[in-house]
């Protein structure tokens, strides 16, 4: 299987906060619920850093053909009303990082 080049730079991480930022600013959304598997370590990462909240575990049934097994998963979820307080707090942030940085 062939890796890609851009493994390891974020480039999901940025993608998710475009699409976070893009549905609440411009859509009814008011709420977003993501899911990835348990053991995919930089996925649940990525959105925990976006402060999308841990909310539940559960396990996704596969079939191949005959054959069911079983996936552990993870759910994710954030609230408009919670992403843009995260946001405006990111802001307030930066801010403070001026105000201090010229004195």
């Amino acid at each position: 299987m062939h890796k890609s080049n851009l493994l390891g730079h974020d480039i999901g991480t940025e993608l998710a906060r475009e699409l976070l930022k893009f549905t609440f600013t411009n859509t009814n959304v008011k709420r977003i619920i993501a899911n990835t598997y348990e053991d995919n370590k930089k996925s649940r990462k990525a959105l925990e850093n976006l402060n999308i909240k841990y909310y539940k575990s559960y396990d996704k049934k596969i079939v191949k053909g005959m054959k069911i097994t079983y996936v552990k998963c993870d759910s994710y979820k954030i609230l408009k009303s919670e992403y843009l307080r995260y946001i405006q707090e990111e802001k307030d942030k930066v801010n403070l990082k001026k105000i201090k940085s010229k004195k």
